[in-house]
């Protein structure tokens, strides 16, 4: 008997703000995918890679002479140009986002217990919801674009660092 009055109390507590429960476990849950998209980049790995990236690309921009290799400047520097943006946006943007999507689920989690408890005006949680929805899909474009770039930039290091290591050592070789 406790059980059914149990139920019946938690549908009454939750009727009212039922559709806005909802909203927000899908916002959790997207929250959550997103979080281990972010994850799924090999971090430590564009970490080794950064500083090697880094130093051939200014060593190679500086002391490849030839401006007029179309060849060099758009197809080789570039591929080195993407490697780097990818890899440098990640590593600098990371754990500015990471904390925005903790954040971000902590005001959710809130607004919840909020909705759950009805201790929010309608107004209120109609703002609320608002501004983590919002907040939610500037965490997806920015997610977006930072796992993409990175997971290339690893896939690319792979197969042109010995080809941008070969050209730096034969300019060190020239006279």
């Amino acid at each position: 008997m406790s059980i059914v009055v149990l139920a019946i109390a938690s549908c009454q507590n939750h009727g009212h703000f039922a559709e806005e429960i909802q909203t927000v476990d899908s916002l959790q849950a997207t929250l959550s995918f997103y979080e281990l998209k972010l994850d799924s980049v090999d971090e430590p790995r564009l970490r080794e890679i950064n500083p090697q990236v880094n130093e051939l690309y200014e060593y190679l921009s500086k002391n490849y002479l030839d401006s007029l290799d179309r060849s060099f400047w758009i197809t080789k520097l570039n591929g080195m140009t993407i490697v780097k943006k990818g890899a440098g946006r990640y590593l600098a943007d990371y754990e500015k986002l990471s904390t925005e999507i903790n954040y971000t689920q902590q005001q959710l989690a809130t607004l919840r217990n909020s909705l759950a408890d009805e201790k929010i005006t309608e107004e209120d949680a109609d703002q609320y919801l608002r501004d983590e929805a919002s907040a939610t899909g500037e965490i997806i474009l920015y997610v977006n674009k930072l796992q993409g770039p990175a997971r290339l930039s690893i896939q690319i290091w792979d197969t042109l660092h010995p080809q941008m290591r070969a050209m730096a050592d034969s300019l060190q070789a020239l006279p």
